[in-house]
């Protein structure tokens, strides 16, 4: 399994690679939103640990673009916004899961090893019906002839 992992603490960053990697994971590390964006595009990862407070971009504006991926990987927040609001909205943007630091390292094993069990998220197919079309892979809907409209994630999931 493949894990990036975005943490702008280089000491954190490098806690949570070496934890993963003796329990058999690939990891790789990226310090700020930019450069999670820059791998998420080069590879294919199983799983994006996310902290929310990056430089550059910060954590929703990378789990926005991992949304618009094709064959999205599942993301786990790491975070140390613990408000409800924010975990809500980090879920309902396409995170997959959320853990708040400080972190036990076996709970955030754990959780990897829930997120990485069934394999990478794959879309549904296209579904049809008579004036509607839903496609998993762009989350558009196209109603009657050719109106396309965009949703956001959680719009989307509500719709399928």
């Amino acid at each position: 399994m493949h894990i990036l992992i975005t943490e702008d603490e280089p000491l954190l960053a490098r806690f949570i690679a070496r934890g993963l990697q003796a329990a058999g994971y690939d990891t790789s590390i990226a310090g700020d939103g930019v450069d999670a964006l820059e791998q998420i595009e080069a590879h294919e990862w199983d799983l994006v640990v996310l902290d929310l407070l990056l430089p550059g971009l910060d954590g929703f504006d990378v789990l926005a673009a991992v949304a618009e991926r094709q064959r999205p990987p599942r993301v786990l927040v790491l975070s140390a916004r613990q408000e409800v609001a924010t975990r809500v909205a980090a879920l309902d943007h396409g995170a997959s899961d959320y853990l708040t630091k400080p972190f036990s390292f076996e709970e955030l094993l754990a959780r990897v090893r829930a997120q990485t069990r069934d394999g990478p998220v794959r879309p549904r197919p296209a579904a049809r019906f008579p004036s509607l079309h839903l496609d998993d892979a762009t989350r558009e809907v196209s109603l009657g002839e050719g109106r396309t409209v965009r949703l956001s994630a959680r719009e989307y999931d509500v719709l399928a």
